[in-house]
């Protein structure tokens, strides 16, 4: 009866052991991914100010594109390898980083993100730099998650960021 016993206790212990397993599974999916979310606006944040510490003696972006980006090194170190000529999100999209058509402005472009972080990174920039944001060629009634909803629709979200 003892051994009964034990050996019950023993597969008890191991279906809450895989129960707790399976749960912490999970959790740590989404860790990773509030994770990836966070140092992608970290990354955005970096590349803003060294466009804007790199241009700040100069009177407009004018020149400005991905190979002058990548040279003045815009991008942290993670995101473009020496002598490359692309940069990436931390999604595996291209970062992409040019004057816009306003030579007093530029944009930052992210074109692999996904809907949850699309949502998070939109309406957690909030800055008086931001001239306007565009996710799929659209524009948002504004930088809040509900309107931010209604564009970041697609399994990879293409985000461009103008600033000045």
């Amino acid at each position: 009866m003892g051994g009964t016993m034990r050996m019950l206790g023993i597969l008890v212990g191991v279906v809450i052991t895989i129960i707790g397993m399976v749960y912490l599974a999970g959790y740590i999916s989404k860790a990773f991914s509030g994770t990836k979310t966070s140092q992608t606006m970290g990354q955005f944040t970096t590349i803003v100010a060294n466009v804007q510490g790199l241009y700040a003696s100069q009177p407009n972006f004018t020149g400005l594109d991905e190979s002058t980006a990548i040279a003045g090194a815009v991008f942290p170190g993670n995101m473009a390898a020496s002598g490359s000529s692309q940069a990436y999100d931390i999604y595996g999209g291209d970062a992409n980083v040019s004057a816009a058509a306003n030579d007093t402005e530029f944009t930052v472009e992210f074109t692999s993100v996904p809907n949850s972080a699309c949502i998070k990174l939109g309406s957690d920039f909030n800055s008086s730099n931001l001239v306007s944001l565009t996710v799929n060629g659209a524009s948002p009634t504004a930088e809040t998650p509900g309107a931010l909803a209604g564009v970041c629709n697609a399994a990879s979200n293409d985000m461009l960021w103008t600033l000045n």
